[in-house]
């Protein structure tokens, strides 16, 4: 929800984190998120070196991945 407020809520879950990263990119930060919109679609982006993350369907399907 966080991310909707930031970037506005017409944009796809890929945009906004796509946005919100090239916007603290002028900050150096490191990021990373794991975002999912209202219909369940989701996005794993970072702009690190590397990141665990993971996610888990309505189907149980599991994906896990470093880096």
């Amino acid at each position: 929800m966080e991310l909707y407020r930031r970037c506005g809520a017409e944009l796809c879950v890929y945009c906004c984190c796509k946005y919100t990263i090239k916007k603290l990119k002028k900050y150096d930060a490191s990021v990373g998120f794991i975002a999912v919109d209202r219909k369940g679609n989701y996005i794993m982006m970072f702009n690190t070196k590397g990141m665990y993350r993971g996610v888990v369907t309505n189907e149980k399907n599991a994906e896990v991945k470093i880096y």
